[in-house]
């Protein structure tokens, strides 16, 4: 059987999502509600478990063009939340390779907005 991109995307979630944490560590951030309620400290270790989780996995797939952690510039609600953005989308300074061997390695000039 060969697993494609998108079967396994949706099996990480849902794995990510499912596993349950071990007793006496942070509960597992499983919705964007989740996130928003979660202290600034719940956070960055959530965002830390699953950015590891990502560097471990993804190697198979190549699901992930480019991990970019960066510190928060601000303290609002929504903070060491984190999200993904295709690489279609002009970014400045991050992969925009828009999902083509040829682009392999370019980077955005400018930001999309």
């Amino acid at each position: 059987m060969m697993i494609t991109r998108r079967s396994w995307l949706f099996g990480a979630a849902a794995a990510i999502a499912s596993h349950a944490a071990p007793r006496g560590e942070t509960r597992r951030l499983e919705t964007f509600t989740d996130w928003v309620r979660a202290a600034r400290n719940e956070r960055e270790r959530a965002l830390q478990t699953l950015a590891g989780w990502i560097r471990e996995h993804d190697a198979p797939i190549h699901a992930w063009v480019q991990i970019s952690p960066e510190q928060p510039t601000g303290r609002g609600a929504l903070e060491s939340i984190p999200f993904g953005v295709k690489d279609i989308i002009e970014t400045k300074g991050l992969a925009t390779e828009y999902g083509s061997p040829i682009y392999k390695g370019r980077i955005g000039a400018d930001d999309a907005a």
